[in-house]
């Protein structure tokens, strides 16, 4: 997948370089280039689905009027949980894409709603160091609170972490 992207950035830097208006961009061209800058963030089990519409070059800006990413599972650095991102008028900068990375050169409007579990989040956090033991997360009444034993050397250290969730939207966030 690696040599289809690069291959895929290769032909629209280049018509990026030799038309000065306006090109069409096929939505699974930007499928490809989008799902691989996601993996350079996500871990490798993610599965992304993505709906690209009205993508055209622009000299060196690849435009975007609407994308839509749905992440399901979507596993950064061993936590798992989903991902919806919603961007409107995105314009990524090609010269990052050529070096594999995302560079946002202006977007209208971005949404992104992340949602996880009490269990994934404490499975994380145990994968994250065999330091961390008996990591456990409660979220009750607009609060949430972890708590676990760290490990150094021979001793154990217990912690704990409180916070409050804002309400937004009738979301907790």
């Amino acid at each position: 997948m690696r040599l289809a992207v690069v291959l895929t950035i290769a032909v629209l830097v280049s018509l990026s370089t030799t038309l000065q208006a306006e090109e069409p961009v096929s939505a699974e061209a930007v499928k490809h280039l989008i799902r691989a800058a996601l993996l350079e963030y996500f871990d490798p089990v993610s599965v992304f689905e993505i709906s690209v519409s009205g993508a055209a070059l622009k000299g060196e800006t690849l435009a975007i009027e609407d994308l839509l990413i749905e992440g399901k599972p979507a596993v950064m650095r061993g936590f798992r949980g989903d991902i919806l991102g919603h961007v409107t008028g995105l314009q990524l900068d090609m010269a990052g894409l050529v070096g594999g990375k995302l560079k946002i050169a202006r977007s209208a409007k971005a949404t992104v709603i992340a949602r996880s579990t009490a269990q994934a989040i404490e499975e994380g956090l145990a994968r994250t160091s065999s330091a961390i033991l008996k990591p456990r997360v409660r979220f009750a009444g607009g609060q949430f609170a972890i708590t676990a034993t760290i490990k150094r050397g021979d001793k154990l250290y217990p912690i704990e972490a409180r916070g409050n969730l804002v309400v937004e939207q009738k979301q907790r966030v």
